[in-house]
């Protein structure tokens, strides 16, 4: 077996911490998400190397991207790094990502999925954290530009979250929530009842 080839696409970011694969740019090739202490970076894949854009300059510890109702791409953050805000940026008439904070208050963010949870045929935003007052809320655009949410909660302290992943884990084709507690030693799957 041959040994993997690896490529640097990013040393501009340090503290590093999450990440996620896209399909904005056409081709085969998928683009990479990353956040970190200097924001969120958009690297992609060009002439053999990768290009690495800096997208925002907000301290980002978790991103995943969604469609608003009016079918535009957003992204989803916990910030920063173990933090205690959620924030769903945007992009403007001019192309650049706009910051809108959806959420704060908690402590030690630590997950966000991004997911149709409610069948409204675009995504909710799911966030969690752990720490003394653990949580999950679900946020849900009101309006097609994704200017306004809602908070609903679905979980409090039955788990701390660590991470947590969308899936339809019963074939029912509703995304259910499967979401690991390192600190209350749970692993646990909230099933979508909507």
């Amino acid at each position: 077996k041959a040994e993997w080839k690896m490529h640097v696409i990013n040393d501009a970011g340090h503290m590093t911490h999450n990440l996620h694969p896209v399909r904005w740019d056409k081709g085969d090739a998928q683009q990479v998400v990353s956040g970190s202490k200097e924001g969120l970076w958009f690297n992609a894949p060009k002439d053999g190397g990768w290009t690495a854009t800096q997208l925002t300059n907000v301290a980002v510890g978790e991103v995943r991207d969604g469609k608003l109702p009016n079918g535009q791409t957003f992204l989803a953050t916990v910030e920063p790094m173990h933090g205690v805000a959620s924030a769903v940026y945007l992009r403007d008439a001019a192309g650049a990502w706009q910051r809108n904070q959806v959420l704060d208050g908690f402590k030690e963010g630590h997950a966000v999925a991004c997911a149709d949870f409610l069948g409204t045929g675009s995504d909710q935003v799911m966030v969690g954290w752990r720490g003394a007052d653990p949580g999950i809320r679900l946020l849900t655009p009101l309006d097609d530009a994704g200017k306004a949410w809602r908070t609903s909660v679905v979980s409090t302290k039955e788990i701390a979250v660590e991470d947590f992943k969308a899936a339809d884990l019963d074939g029912d084709g509703k995304p259910d929530l499967i979401v690991a507690g390192r600190q209350t030693k749970n692993l646990m799957i909230f099933w979508n009842a909507r």
